[in-house]
């Protein structure tokens, strides 16, 4: 056995010998050799650390947030950068298309660069990324706290998934509970569990303001959370010293808004104008069907730049074929008493209720209905949007002058094409009365909410929305009026 196995070796020996010969000849690798032949079996190299180098390499990426190290930490760097490298290939893969848009958002709001790793921990960077209790987006914001920072959430957009308006509002109330805590470890922690509980962690560890020294009084998920932030950080700016290489690369797309104010259908829209369906959908992630609401006020449609002149020339030949006729005046606000509509957003959208559609086309009723006129809107923004006057608008609201203070409540009058008005609440749709809704933010006291809407009485605050005492919860829902 041992003599045929010296046949075999010998002239294996004497090829690899040879091979060597031309290699060292002409100091380069033979574009005819494949290498991979050789490798009869390949596999993802991992290569060892030690906690040493781990503690050396955080100190040279740490910046204004504390990367603090300890064994819980390194317990999530080996998941990362051993345990589940294919996690942190996908992450890697979605980096550049997201962290630029991260980037100059903290940079606009002055804060930390680091936090950019955060959206990993929360998201993964998967845009569509869903949790069980609610929460959506790149940022995770649950529906109320989204609300708070002007993200609309309805049947036909949830802007808790377009990165950009999501990064904003992540910006601000990270600013804000930096500022509440003044340490970047507890806002983290109460980025994921909410400012109450870490507040309630500190006062049982005696107001320590430590997240470490707090960690055994907050929830299971939020003592993981910053060590995660910081292994996320450790293993994107180190993924190389762990052989860790993305398979795929994805990276923003280079797009141009085109205002759409009529209610269209997006497949019939991208159909008419050569655009990929698909591509615009991606684009437009917080688009939650297929229908553009540009209706009830001008939506800005992301697509792709090097067709955006053709479709902004071109509108409304491809709008009039993809328009979704309906036989109910979408813009109006009956004087009924319903259902509370959310007016806390500048978004006009927010503003009115919609009617549902109805099949036949009935005789027209003449109805009162309001808007509330967001940041910047002047009477003709308004008068385009609902298809009357100018003058009229200035007839019904007495006034001469065309631009008027944000939150001013507009009369509207429009012909609804109804039967009469108790056949259609009855029979066709529900027409729903607006009622001006506040989010309470830090700092909120009765008597300020209060002040910010025109000095409604704190007695009819509190009996509207059945509050027995003065206290506030953060993200409470609060109806003005």
């Amino acid at each position: 056995m041992r003599k045929m196995l010296s046949y075999i070796k010998l002239p294996l020996l004497v090829a690899i010998l040879l091979l060597s010969k031309v290699i060292v000849a002409q100091n380069t690798t033979p574009h005819y050799v494949n290498l991979d032949s050789l490798r009869p079996y390949s596999y993802d190299h991992v290569p060892d650390f030690t906690e040493d180098e781990v503690i050396e390499r955080l100190a040279k990426i740490e910046k204004r947030i504390k990367l603090n190290y300890n064994r819980k930490v390194l317990g999530f760097i080996d998941y990362f950068v051993v345990r589940n490298r294919a996690y942190s290939k996908m992450v890697l893969a979605r980096k550049d298309m997201y962290f630029p848009i991260f980037e100059a958002a903290l940079k606009r709001h002055g804060l930390p660069d680091e936090l950019k790793y955060l959206a990993i921990v929360e998201s993964g960077l998967k845009n569509t990324a869903k949790s069980g209790v609610g929460a959506c987006g790149l940022w995770q914001f649950m529906s109320p706290t989204g609300k708070m920072y002007s993200l609309d959430n309805n049947s036909f957009v949830d802007e808790r998934m377009d990165p950009y308006k999501a990064t904003e509002a992540a910006c601000k109330y990270l600013k804000w509970l930096y500022n509440y805590f003044g340490d970047w470890e507890l806002a983290l922690a109460s980025y994921n569990c909410g400012p109450g509980y870490v507040k309630r962690a500190l006062q049982k560890a005696g107001n320590v303001n430590n997240f470490w020294a707090v960690y055994n009084f907050l929830p299971q998920e939020t003592r993981s959370y910053v060590p995660q932030f910081v292994a996320i950080a450790y293993m994107v700016n180190f993924h190389n010293e762990h052989n860790i290489y993305p398979e795929t690369k994805e990276f923003i797309w280079n797009y141009e808004h085109v205002n759409v104010w009529h209610k269209i259908d997006l497949k019939a829209f991208c159909k008419e104008s050569g655009l990929c369906y698909d591509d615009v959908k991606r684009l437009n992630p917080e688009v939650r069907t297929h229908i553009i609401p540009g209706n009830l006020g001008v939506y800005n449609l992301k697509v792709p730049k090097d067709v955006s002149s053709k479709l902004k020339e071109n509108y409304l030949v491809y709008a009039e074929k993809a328009k979704i006729q309906e036989h109910v005046s979408q813009v109006l606000v009956a004087k009924l008493d319903t259902t509370t509509i959310d007016s806390s957003s500048t978004d006009s959208a927010t503003t009115l209720a919609v009617a549902e559609e109805i099949k036949e086309k009935p005789k027209t009723h003449k109805v009162q209905g309001y808007h509330i006129l967001g940041k910047g809107q002047h009477l003709y923004d308004v008068a385009k949007m609902y298809g009357v006057e100018v003058s009229d608008l200035k007839k019904w609201n007495k006034t001469k002058i065309s631009k008027l203070r944000k939150g001013t409540k507009l009369i509207v009058w429009r012909e609804v094409p109804i039967k009469d008005a108790n056949h259609a609440i009855a029979k066709h749709h529900v027409y729903k009365v607006l009622k001006k809704v506040h989010y309470v933010q830090a700092g909120d006291t009765l008597w300020t909410i209060s002040k910010k809407y025109g000095g409604v009485p704190i007695a009819k605050l509190k009996k509207i929305n059945k509050i027995k005492g003065t206290n506030l919860k953060l993200g409470q829902k609060i109806i003005i009026s």
